[in-house]
């Protein structure tokens, strides 16, 4: 049986949220892919331990959210090196899949994630543009890929 590669958190994933007196608070998304139980894995940090801008302490609180938005998770560093962190897995949250379908036409849907709304091209699951604030403004975003015909 071949063990599951756990994928590793990238610097560009933590987002300092705030900086206090003497705690610091981030924000992560995790890689695609990755399920909650990956997160006990303390050298899924070796990137951003070796980053300078990000490099977690003692203390500093994490909330990671999964790149799909199904789940998220509250932690607390408890202890750190310059290749691994081990984090206190505080509170598991999982996330309500949306209450209707969102939008989607035979080329292009629309989807949520982490930054918000996307036009995603179903072809490819290439990314069309930039995450939108709501579904609405996505999906005017959809109907101006679509050729005009004059």
């Amino acid at each position: 049986m071949t063990r599951r590669r756990v994928p590793r958190i990238q610097p560009s994933a933590v987002t300092l949220d705030r900086a206090g007196n003497r705690t610091r608070s981030f924000f992560v998304v995790l890689p695609a892919g990755m399920v909650a139980d990956d997160l006990k894995e303390p050298s899924i940090w070796v990137q951003v331990q070796a980053s300078r801008a990000t490099s977690l302490v003692p203390h500093d609180r994490l909330y990671m959210v999964a790149q799909d938005s199904s789940f998220a998770m509250e932690a607390r560093v408890t202890a750190a090196s310059g290749s691994e962190a081990v984090l206190h897995l505080s509170k598991l949250i999982t996330m309500s899949p949306p209450t209707t379908a969102l939008f989607e036409d035979d080329d292009y849907k629309v989807a949520y994630g982490v930054n918000g709304y996307a036009v995603i091209r179903k072809a490819d699951g290439q990314l069309m543009g930039d995450n939108f604030a709501n579904e609405g403004l996505a999906v005017r975003h959809l109907v101006n890929l679509r050729p005009v015909h004059v």
